[in-house]
């Protein structure tokens, strides 16, 4: 007997094929000063780019094994082997100009305003569209959708 689909089921890919077990998608950086973004994951596949610098903040989009598929600021795709990889704080703004507040209720309490690619650190909590951000030791809140290295709730 042959197995059925059911068309009005879709079907999920699958994105972590023996990986960790951790959520995907997820943020985590670089903690090396080169790191190689292969276009496979192994060491035999070619290198796409090369990071040449610790804390750059990447998405891990897919697993396979020791490698994490990851995606940058950017949009670019590839693997990097996890050893190469740890949990992130880091953020980067990713809009022209970003405000940091000091409350997430109210929008005219602006603390700084930050350019696009400034460096913060996600101080790992969320309230509604805005996560809580240290920038320059400047504690606040900035909206998800402005920063790299925050996945909204």
């Amino acid at each position: 007997m042959g197995g059925h689909i059911d068309a009005a089921q879709p079907v999920q890919a699958k994105t972590a094929f023996k990986g960790s077990g951790l959520p995907i998608p997820r943020f985590v950086m670089t903690k090396a000063n080169k790191v190689n973004l292969r276009a496979g994951p192994g060491n035999n596949y070619p290198t796409r780019v090369v990071y040449n610098r610790k804390n750059i903040p990447l998405m891990v989009v897919a697993e396979f094994d020791f490698w994490r598929k990851v995606k940058d600021v950017d949009g670019q795709e590839g693997w990097i082997h996890k050893t190469l990889l740890s949990t992130t704080t880091v953020v980067w703004v990713k809009t022209e100009m970003a405000s940091l507040i000091s409350d997430p209720t109210s929008t005219d309490a602006v603390v700084l305003k930050a350019e696009k690619g400034v460096e913060g650190e996600f101080l790992k909590d969320i309230k509604g569209k805005y996560a809580k951000i240290r920038i320059n030791n400047q504690k606040g809140w900035m909206l998800t959708d402005d920063v790299w290295g925050v996945i909204p709730e």
